[in-house]
């Protein structure tokens, strides 16, 4: 709207060299709606307000155009820019599972005690930091150790609590006889099935008695909320 100049083309290379979009050009609008500012007495009318924006965004923008209605004061119209802003979304750390079961285990518990205890001493020595950094830092000091001491091991053998190392050997052992089809090796691989059956059957018996016996201690000692 209204003749180019200088001016104008300065502002087009402009454009091009640092990849902007001129929005409020960018849709075909009624002439009123286009310009943005009006000679005295109104003898000529020409688009020399923009609102540019990376054309990388130029998606979002969804209407651009002038108000000559909009009382500012000026010969200038007022130049608005409508848009729909898409934010990147942020994915947060998703923390690994931990198995607190396994404090059972002797060697992760001194392992995970280990662990804990150097994150209190090295807490300690920093006492220049505030209650609440100390506090932040030992805190991630101590899940970093439980993900790493206490993580929750999901194969296909760890799906049950109540499976023992015991059966997990006697199960790895038979995978070396499944394939085999001579009569000794197909004999060894049903014993071995029968074996880790039957050992299967104990251990769950026995998981499911220890439980039983864990909340039983819990209710005489009125620990409710443990039990």
């Amino acid at each position: 709207l209204g003749d180019r100049n200088e001016r104008g083309r300065r502002l087009i290379e402009f454009c091009a060299r640092n990849k902007l979009v001129i929005s409020n050009t960018h849709f075909k609008h009624h002439k009123r709606r286009r310009y943005t500012w009006k000679a005295p007495g109104d003898v000529r009318r020409a688009q020399i307000d923009y609102i540019m924006v990376r054309e990388r965004f130029k998606n979002q923008v969804k209407n651009s155009r002038s108000y000559p209605s909009a009382d500012i004061e000026s010969d200038h119209n007022l130049v608005i820019m409508h848009c729909e802003l898409k934010y990147k979304k942020l994915t947060k750390r998703k923390p690994k599972p931990i198995d607190m079961s396994m404090l059972k285990d002797p060697i992760k518990r001194r392992e995970y005690t280990r662990k804990t205890d150097s994150i209190a001493e090295t807490s300690n020595e920093n006492l220049s930091n505030t209650i609440e950094d100390q506090w932040t830092e030992m805190k991630k000091g101590i899940l970093d150790a439980a993900e790493t001491v206490l993580k929750k091991d999901n194969t296909i053998e760890r799906r049950k609590p109540w499976i023992s190392e015991e059966v997990l050997e006697l199960i790895h052992e038979r995978r070396k006889y499944k394939t085999i089809s001579d009569e000794e090796g197909q004999r060894t691989y049903r014993r071995l099935r029968n074996e880790i059956n039957r050992k299967c059957k104990r251990d769950k018996e026995k998981h499911l008695n220890d439980i039983c016996e864990e909340i039983n201690n819990e209710l005489n000692a009125d620990n409710l909320d443990k039990a």
